[in-house]
């Protein structure tokens, strides 16, 4: 029998390899500082340090504001009791988000913060003054800053004749940056549209506003907004009830069109989505009962403030000097 021996033979030596997964490159601020020495180093030295301290400051208002302060949503919200009836500021209305509140103060004027600075879309539930329901709006929210910038005015109005579910819309608008600058100078608000009348016949105003279009103002109050840099296009005036006997006239000063005539009750007087100002106006009455009334009047002028009180005919603002009026109050009162 033989021996068979079994040789095992050695592995020949290796150096074993290690093999580790590939990383992908990530953008480094080294990049980007080298992208900004390639492309800023046409510029001196001064401009540079601008530029930087710019994108700096950018970059740490945006974080701050993202991160920490609440980005401020807000608008106005108005009422249409009936479909013939022209919109009014709403009161004692509540608007809901999330954990926020905003009680619509007399004015229409509402504000809800948002955080995190990314516009997402925010369901906003709409309560009337009895804290029941009356519908919900959807929007997305804007960026901070830039909406401090330039800001998104958000108009959400209540139709309570129609069926539940279908009350509720709403419109957005971006004011010019004029205009908001100049409203941030201002002291703002809308102004109070509440009746002061006692009994007897009343004016029904309808004026039509910048960015609002027709508001309907109660007898005896001002109609329209205070230090908002809004300017007051046109109107039409309207007795409530009826009076045989009587009738009321008015006239304006219109922008780029000078003294219009006298128009009767329900007449547009200035105009209605041209972008014109109403500079000053004068009201009247008229037939065999004019002379047992007075119609009282003011007007709110751009950098005046608000005119002495006039009567029957006398001219309330400006003529030639470029001025808008914001707001208007008129009354009519029976003579002792």
């Amino acid at each position: 029998m033989s021996n068979h021996s079994l040789q095992l033979g050695r592995l020949p030596a290796s150096t074993p390899t290690l093999i580790t997964p590939r990383t992908p490159e990530v953008p480094s601020a080294g990049l980007f500082l080298g992208f900004l020495d390639r492309n800023l180093g046409r510029f001196t030295p001064i401009m540079q340090n601008t530029i930087g301290f710019s994108v700096t400051l950018l970059f740490c208002v945006v974080t701050l504001h993202a991160s920490l302060a609440p980005t401020f949503v807000s608008g106005k919200l108005f009422v249409r009791p009936r479909e013939q009836d022209d919109k009014e500021f709403a009161r004692s209305y509540m608007l809901e988000y999330e954990d926020a509140t905003s009680v619509v103060t007399e004015y229409g004027s509402w504000m809800l913060p948002i955080r995190f600075g990314v516009p997402r879309k925010m369901r906003v539930q709409v309560l009337d003054s009895n804290s029941h329901r009356v519908g919900e709006v959807s929007f997305f929210g804007p960026w901070p800053v830039l909406n401090a910038l330039y800001p998104m005015e958000y108009q959400i109005t209540v139709e309570a004749y129609k069926p539940v579910g279908e009350r509720v819309n709403i419109i957005t608008r971006r004011d010019s940056p004029g205009d908001r600058l100049a409203r941030i100078l201002e002291r703002s608000g809308l102004v109070a549209h509440l009746s002061a009348q006692g009994p007897g016949p009343t004016l029904q105003v309808s004026a039509h506003l910048q960015g609002l279009g027709a508001i309907g103002c109660a007898s005896g109050a001002w109609c329209g907004t205070k230090g908002e840099s809004r300017r007051l296009e046109g109107f039409t005036i309207r007795l409530n009830p009826a009076v045989p006997g009587l009738t009321v006239l008015y006239q304006c000063h219109v922008q780029d069109s000078g003294d219009t005539s006298w128009m009767g009750e329900g007449q547009l007087c200035g105009t209605n989505g041209l972008g014109r100002r109403l500079e000053g106006f004068a009201i009247r009455l008229a037939g065999p009962q004019a002379s047992a009334y007075d119609v009282l009047y003011q007007a709110h002028v751009q950098n005046v403030g608000d005119t002495p009180v006039r009567r029957n005919g006398e001219f309330a603002g400006t003529r030639d000097q470029s001025l808008r009026v914001e707001a208007m109050k008129v009354s009519i009162i029976h003579r002792p």
